[in-house]
């Protein structure tokens, strides 16, 4: 199975929406699906290394503002040195 890496976005809730989008990456590869992103609480969940969290949350989840949205998509090598970059933290 390929490598894909996808940037995913939502908006935060309350006020904040108006300010700020949250981003996250997910990878999918032939181990499963596995969502990437900094978190404002260090060891919030999942995986950790610090604020970098690895499947606090679904992949779908939104952060409580509004849907998930897709921002790119990366295949092929860019999508295998992210991936990297995101294993290796």
């Amino acid at each position: 199975m390929a490598v894909t890496v996808e940037l995913r976005y939502a908006s935060l809730p309350s006020l904040l929406r108006f300010v700020a989008v949250h981003y996250w990456f997910v990878v999918t590869d032939e181990s499963g699906c596995h969502r990437w992103e900094i978190w404002q609480t260090k060891n919030a969940g999942g995986r950790s290394v610090g604020h970098l969290h690895c499947d606090l949350k679904p992949p779908d989840a939104g952060v409580g503002g509004g849907p998930m949205r897709t921002a790119a998509v990366f295949t092929g090598e860019e999508a295998i040195a992210l991936k990297r970059v995101l294993e290796d933290a």
